[in-house]
């Protein structure tokens, strides 16, 4: 799509602060059944609405007239995908200014916008949005290195615009808007939407879909802002770009910049899996080809031939814009008249050079006080142009006749149309783009002569229209000579290639394009989560029971993931926090991991807490003056002799990874070496250790950027059944873990929990699980939950709390060696009183530095929850959030949520003032 196509007017800025007009709840019931017949509600938001405001001559009063941009793809798809039924459109974005409008005017037009387009207007007031687009994003999207300095006053009119495009979405959802609403963002203007609106508590289908190119890692990765930008796009669940080049550009940026595991159709962004596809975009023929429109063109089309007999014609079409490549295009042309002197006279190239409209506004402006200023560059590429034309008329010009014919102004559709039929070939020659429509609409027109179409190899449409005879436009005389051959092309190799381009475009219109993104996006299950931890029940079950069991992992738990295994320390705020649990006498505290004991014993030796190490390999009971002991007989590490030469070869050869040798086990760890570097190593690598492993007693753990070799049945599940044997009188537990290497421990828990019921169904009470704090010679009543993340932690973020009541407010601060979680007061009234089993807990960290206002949640039923997992966290309960730091992160404002403040600056540049979480916390 073309770069002005969202951008065609200057934004109305009505009001000194950014707003948005309409009602904050959308018509659609939310009552009945949410699977009903109903269409489904899809909102449409782009930069700027296509529609325009424009004062009536004659009355002068304002109306609402569709934009110019009659080959808009978006508007294509609406158009025909709402006479399905399937879906209900509803568009948010800005209008332009047309000058001088009262503030009662413009609230006149609001109805009309509302009524008769369904689209609501959003005002933002943040002029230099635009400018960072323009000037930073634009170039950069389009391959271009950064040619001026990054200025973070526009990067923040550039978030404070996406903001307030996100509280006037946030504001049109309701409590069933998981199931009936889905969001559809546009362009680059709005990258950070997604990731905004999961911080304000918007859980429903978001699809994002990029129009220009996606560059290259090696280009992206020089913004400032690179990871940023890439989240952003990460809280869709579903990103589309135009072609494959431009999908596996993306891959690459979030493998390289954030460190994320990505596969060719995915990218595993914390407990979520943000699916990336592509979607080239397409016209609608039918415009062109209906009976009446097709007759006007052919009509017009005769009559512009009957102008030049004899000649052949020539026609491109560009924006002024210095990607457009047309300083190049017109040398290229120079070149061609040069050197085939035969075509002297007889051909003739129709440029059409439309300069944006909201340029000449802003142009205009700035000429009052900045006469010397040129933001785009448009003026000086106007002058080169001009030059050019000038130099090759008067050169090649006679009495009646001249070689090119230039106009800085669109033609109306049926005159354009007209043009694009009636030539011999069209030129189109952009030194980058995405999908040129441009040169959709000149094969569609081509019914009649099938004219060839030649185009730049840079472009989105070279990779789809496999019939256009392609060029690099930066080779004058390889362009100059595809000219000359699509001159003196056959008729029948003419319509081969047409045919080619006319079967593509006709089979992948706008509609087949819109239609196939809203059925991907639509497909896409909504998140599935594990119910969240209650935290009022697990505080209630602390303080009421008698013997507490609290379980911890070491890495990614008690502590951040380092990329330096050695410098994953603990923090004297996390030592001194553990020392006070063990304390009580009530709590038995144990650090259950799988590092040596060596590594262990320096930093937890001298506490009174349980250990655990090397996946059960070693125990030391909690407690003072507590020895070592074998959970597990000998151990042959036989294989060592085998694997570690293997292993300690690709540490040499692979800069940035390191070999971790313990009492019975070896991990590779490959955390700080380069992305590629490392998926080609594991390519290498792991064949050969599952040849090994296929004779050897072993086994082979894949974690975070690392692979662990270990004995057969070594994990840490044996550990904590040992540890429910030896404590099988106590009332609660507590298990907090990180990664997949956990998953043993839960499965010991869930194991013991069914054990236990097993034994009281003999006809005994099932013990409550919610914490009662009652519990008798024969009867236990356990709390067991487990806190998880799933997947990779990226910053440690998936560390585990550690439980401490504040009596003072009656609030409890659960610590954190990351940040704070903080629960409001609760109405005892408000909490559930119910039976549970054991609780699996996985849930996020919220780390955006910016509070946003979040819509109410409603609480779901009972029945919905336990039928279906993704409206877990739609429940009122208290909850704790650990984990991945854009998945619904912010269903935490309701009354009885949890906050958490993340100590880690994942926020945006320029934001200061951020509470030190952990001091708070003390």
């Amino acid at each position: 799509m073309s770069e002005s196509s969202t951008d065609t007017e200057e934004s109305f800025y009505g009001s000194p602060i950014g707003g948005f007009y309409g009602s904050r709840r959308n018509s659609l019931s939310s009552g009945g059944d949410p699977w009903s017949n109903l269409p489904m509600r899809v909102i449409i938001v782009e930069k700027m609405l296509p529609w325009r405001v424009q004062r009536d001559s004659t009355t002068g009063t304002l109306k609402v007239v569709r934009g110019k941009d009659f080959d808009d793809p978006v508007m294509a798809a609406v158009t025909q995908l709402s006479k399905t039924g399937r879906y209900n459109f509803l568009w948010v974005g800005g209008l332009n200014n047309p000058g001088d409008v009262t503030k009662s005017e413009w609230e006149t037009l609001l109805p009309t916008l509302r009524d008769e387009h369904n689209a609501i207007p959003v005002i933002s007031d943040q002029p230099l949005w635009t400018t960072f687009c323009k000037r930073c994003l634009w170039p950069l999207m389009n391959s271009q290195m950064l040619s001026r300095k990054f200025y973070p006053v526009e990067w923040n009119a550039y978030k404070s615009a996406n903001r307030t495009y996100a509280e006037a979405i946030a504001s049109l959802m309701n409590p069933m808007s998981d199931v009936t609403d889905m969001i559809w963002v546009h362009n680059y203007h709005l990258i950070l939407l997604p990731a905004l609106l999961r911080e304000m508590g918007v859980t429903c289908r978001i699809g994002y879909f990029i129009h220009t190119p996606w560059p290259t890692s090696e280009i992206f990765r020089v913004l400032p802002v690179r990871d940023k930008l890439v989240k952003g796009l990460l809280g869709a669940n579903l990103v589309g770009f135009q072609t494959y080049h431009c999908c596996r550009h993306f891959l690459s940026a979030c493998n390289r910049i954030l460190g994320l595991d990505v596969s060719p159709t995915h990218v595993q962004y914390g407990i979520r899996a943000v699916l990336v596809s592509v979607h080239p975009v397409g016209i609608d023929p039918d415009v062109y080809l209906n009976e009446e429109t097709y007759a006007k063109i052919t009509k017009r089309a005769q009559e512009i031939r009957n102008k030049f007999p004899g000649v052949k014609l020539i026609v491109g079409r560009d924006r002024m814009d210095t990607l457009m490549g047309l300083p190049e295009k017109f040398r290229a042309f120079e070149h061609f008249l040069e050197n085939y002197p035969k075509w002297e006279g007889k051909v003739k190239l129709f440029q059409i050079c439309s300069t944006p409209v909201e340029y000449m506004g802003r142009l205009q402006q700035r000429r009052k006080t900045e006469a010397s200023i040129d933001p785009s560059g448009i003026a000086e590429l106007s002058s080169q142009i001009n030059v050019l034309v000038g130099k090759i008329n008067g050169k090649y010009s006679t009495a009646d006749f001249s070689p090119i014919h230039y106009l800085t102004h669109d033609l109306d559709f049926i005159e354009l149309s007209a043009l694009y039929a009636a030539c011999d070939a069209c030129l189109l020659t952009p030194l980058r783009e995405g999908m040129n429509l441009m040169s959709h609409a000149f094969v569609v027109c081509q019914k009649e002569r099938k004219s060839p179409l030649i185009l730049s190899e840079f472009t989105g449409s070279s990779q789809c229209l496999v019939g256009a005879m392609l060029v690099n436009p930066h080779d004058l005389s390889g362009v100059a000579k595809t000219i000359h051959s699509a001159l003196e092309l056959s008729e029948e190799r003419r319509k081969t290639m047409y045919d080619f381009n006319f079967r593509f475009i006709k089979h992948n219109n706008a509609s087949v394009w819109g239609h196939t993104f809203l059925d991907d996006l639509a497909s896409i299950p909504l998140a599935e989560k594990l119910p969240a931890l209650r935290a009022h029940e697990v505080i209630s079950a602390f303080h009421n029971a008698t013997k507490r069991v609290l379980i911890f992992g070491y890495d990614g738990t008690l502590t951040p993931i380092e990329n330096d295994p050695t410098s994953a320390v603990l923090t004297d705020k996390v030592v001194a926090t553990l020392k006070k649990l063990s304390a009580d006498p009530s709590n038995c505290v144990y650090v259950v991991t799988g590092r040596d004991r060596s590594f262990v014993e320096p930093l937890l030796g001298h506490l009174p807490v349980g250990l655990g190490c090397e996946y059960s390999l070693f125990f030391r009971e909690c407690g003072a003056d507590q020895e070592w002991e074998h959970m597990i007989g000998s151990v042959h590490t036989d294989w060592f002799e085998e694997v570690e030469p293997i292993l300690r070869e690709f540490v040499e050869r692979t800069p940035g990874a390191s070999l971790e040798r313990k009492e019975v086990s070896l991990t590779f760890q490959y955390r700080n070496v380069e992305p590629d570097t490392a998926a080609f190593t594991m390519m290498e690598l792991m064949p050969l250790l599952h040849a090994i492993a296929s004779k050897c007693a072993i086994e082979i753990v894949t974690v975070d950027k690392a692979v662990e070799l270990r004995p057969q049945n070594l994990h840490k599940g044996t550990t904590v059944r040992h540890i429910l044997r030896l404590h099988s009188d106590a009332d609660f537990v507590l298990c907090i873990g990180h990664d997949k290497a956990d998953e043993d421990m839960y499965a010991a828990l869930h194991s013991y929990t069914e054990e236990l019921y097993s034994g009281l169904d003999n006809g005994h009470a099932r013990p409550d699980l919610a914490g009662s704090g009652r519990s008798h010679a024969h009867t236990h009543t356990h709390s067991h939950v487990s806190q998880r993340q799933s997947g990779s932690s990226g910053h440690g973020k998936a560390a585990g709390c550690l439980i401490q009541q504040d009596c003072s407010n009656t609030k409890c601060v659960i610590h954190h060696p990351i940040g704070r979680v903080t629960p409001r007061k609760t109405s005892r009234s408000s909490i559930s009183k119910r039976r549970i089993r054991t609780q699996r807990a996985s849930s996020s960290i919220h780390t955006s530095n910016t509070t946003a206002a979040t819509p109410q949640r409603q609480q779901q039923n009972n029945n919905n929850n336990s039928n279906n997992s993704n409206n877990s966290n739609n429940d009122d309960d208290e909850t704790l959030q650990f984990g991945d730091p854009t998945a619904d992160d912010n269903n935490n404002n309701n009354n009885d949520d949890v906050s958490i403040e993340n100590d880690d600056d994942d926020g945006d540049d320029g934001d200061e003032g951020e509470e030190d979480s952990a001091e708070a916390a003390s």
